[in-house]
Order: C-alpha cells, then sequence, then structure tokens
C-alpha cells in the first residue's frame, strides 16, 4: 500500500514547494523596477528595487498630495510589492498598480499600464508575463485589457476604467519569470491538510510503523 503514501506525499511536496516565490526586490543583480504608463504617450517611471515607494502603501485617498506618479487629470497612482491578490507586502513575489480616476464615459478608462520591466545588472530585462488578480470599475472599464500589460508590447496597455462613486480603486497585480512559482491561493489549504493526514495515516498503518 505504497502508492497512496507516495502520491499524498508528492502532493504535499508540489503545493508546499510551490509556495517559495522570490521576493521581487531581493532578486540577484536587480536594478530596478520601470511602468510604462500611457497618458497621451507612453512614459516610464522607473524607481530603484528598494524604493520607499515600492516597498511601502499608501492611505486612502490619493490625490495631488499622495501619490507615487500621475497620469491624466484626476488619476492618481500608487505601487508597491504584494502577493498574487495585490495585498500589500514589501516582501511580495508580486507588483500591484492601483489608481484612482474621476471621469466616467465618454472620456477613456483609467489605471493604463502598457508593461512593467525589471532591469538587472547585466543589461538584461524582463516584463510582466501574467496577470495574477485585477479590479476594473465603472463604465469605461474594458476588463480583457488587463492581459495586455502581460503581453511584452509597449504598443497595447491597460484601460480598467474609473473610481467614480466607488469604494475601492482600480488594481493590475502582475507577476514575472524570475519571481519563481506563484504562491498557491487559499483553497490549496484543504488539499494540503489531506496530504498531510494521508501521509499520517498511511504511516500509522504500514508495517512496522512505531506511530502511537
Amino acid at each position: 500500500m505504497k502508492r497512496p503514501m507516495v502520491i499524498a506525499g508528492a502532493l504535499l511536496t508540489a503545493l508546499l514547494g510551490s509556495a517559495h516565490a522570490a521576493p521581487l526586490r531581493t532578486l540577484p543583480g536587480l536594478t530596478s523596477v520601470t511602468f510604462w504608463e500611457v497618458t497621451n504617450s507612453l512614459r516610464g517611471i522607473t524607481y530603484p528595487p528598494t524604493d520607499p515607494r515600492l516597498t511601502a502603501v499608501r492611505s486612502d485617498p490619493l490625490g495631488p498630495a499622495n501619490q507615487d506618479f500621475e497620469g491624466a487629470a484626476t488619476e492618481y497612482y500608487d505601487v508597491f510589492y504584494s502577493d498574487a491578490d495585490g495585498n500589500f507586502n514589501a516582501d511580495g513575489a508580486y507588483v500591484t498598480v492601483t489608481a484612482t480616476f474621476d471621469f466616467g464615459y465618454p472620456a477613456g478608462g483609467g489605471l493604463n499600464i502598457a508593461e512593467v520591466e525589471l532591469a538587472f545588472d547585466d543589461g538584461t530585462t524582463e516584463h510582466a508575463d501574467r496577470v495574477a488578480s485585477f479590479v476594473a470599475l465603472g463604465d469605461n472599464a474594458i476588463p480583457p485589457s488587463a492581459g495586455l500589460a502581460a503581453d511584452g508590447d509597449r504598443n497595447t496597455w491597460t484601460t480598467l476604467g474609473n473610481t467614480r462613486d466607488q469604494a475601492e480603486r482600480l488594481r493590475l497585480t502582475l507577476g514575472f519569470p524570475s519571481s519563481g512559482p506563484t504562491v498557491p491561493e487559499p483553497s490549496s489549504a484543504p488539499l494540503v491538510a489531506a496530504a498531510v493526514a494521508l501521509v499520517a495515516l498511511r504511516r500509522r498503518g504500514a508495517p512496522g510503523s512505531s506511530g502511537p
């Protein structure tokens, strides 16, 4: 009856091993993080990896005196390291872009990010390769555009809407190849518990085991 133990052990190893995603700010050789934002034209906003704007999250409300950078009128950005759900984590393996924007349709939507780029001291660069999660709001949002921030093309960008009469920010959370495997969602916890229980049960019932 070794097969169930092997399966359970492999499941546990896979689930637990995938939790060790590397903090972005400590990636070897990382020199900068650039946000390619589009307001009338493309522009890059670049920070060193330990910049306090990346290692902290701003309190609400965002505004002219409380923002990391500004796009169009009333469009204020806050960017930071996070987990896959966009929760602030200075040691997170993801970058989250949040924004507020007051203009609805017929104005175009806000939070317009073409790419987020990591640069390394050997001259190489790396773009986000996946959208972990996002929040699009309002009547000028284009939710499918979220994926355009992870397509490697600076000629395409997100349009996530507006925050007029909304209680939360627009949000885009991105992952990178160098930050390693994704962190398991909370739904993985029951699978981990089941794997642990199955391993323990099989060991207890195995011939020659020293379990209680």
